[in-house]
């Protein structure tokens, strides 16, 4: 978790800084996707108003680690982990609020320059708005229940051939001082696939990609869900 690099296994290879895939292809079958994370909007936007692709320096024309280290009460703080709780969301367009269940898209910091500038997974443009969002357990779950029901009502009677799954692993339920996966997992495998021998094929990441109003996004503490169907004739 210190960010600096990454390791990928593929047979006897380690690779670096890489990403390993593994694609398939078979014309009578379809994908359908969706995402959702179920975390709340708060407080009033705040704007980029300095930044390099995915780098920002300045947020209201202030130093942006100083700004939002004041914004959270956090005056003093000197390392970026100890914002690490901090999520943003930035709004989506209007027509994709319904499909995606929320009116943003989620984030978080993942590195300071010595400078006080940010890193973000994503591009930045000026002038883009970001607010704080807040982690919301009863409604990441009723969320996931609405999803999943959409995803049954796209299958249109249809059995699944495999769901490919993605899952932060921020989500689930915080107790004992940890998250706690098994409800969440149970919430989305009995509705879909119910009794039947399906495969699931998941993983825990640092981002999710996800169809949204017909392309990929990229998304984060999300659960993301990809059901494998055989094309209607």
């Amino acid at each position: 978790m210190k960010l600096i690099s990454n390791f990928q296994f593929c047979d006897d290879k380690i690779i670096e800084k890489g990403a390993v895939a593994a694609g398939f292809a078979d014309p009578t079958l379809e994908v359908i996707t969706q995402a959702t994370h179920g975390f709340n909007i708060m407080g009033d936007p705040f704007e980029v108003t300095r930044s390099d692709s995915n780098r920002v320096f300045e947020i209201e024309k202030q130093p942006a680690f100083k700004f939002l280290a004041d914004r959270v009460g956090i005056p003093e703080a000197k390392d970026i982990w100890e914002l690490a709780g901090m999520f943003f969301g930035r709004e989506l367009p209007e027509a994709l609020h319904d499909e995606y269940g929320n009116t943003h898209t989620l984030f978080n910091v993942f590195g300071k320059g010595d400078d006080g500038s940010l890193l973000f997974p994503q591009v930045l443009p000026l002038g883009t708005k970001l607010c704080l969002a807040v982690r919301d357990e009863e409604r990441m779950f009723a969320d996931l229940d609405k999803m999943v029901a959409q995803l049954i009502e796209r299958c249109q009677g249809r059995k699944p051939y495999a769901v490919f799954h993605a899952d932060c692993a921020a989500r689930g339920r915080w107790s004992f001082n940890r998250v706690l996966k098994d409800e969440i997992v149970q919430r989305m495998q009995y509705p879909l696939i119910q009794d039947q021998n399906v495969p699931w094929l998941g993983l825990y990441g640092f981002g999710e990609f996800s169809q949204l109003g017909g392309r990929n996004r990229f998304h984060m503490f999300t659960t993301s869900l990809f059901v494998i169907l055989k094309k209607e004739e």
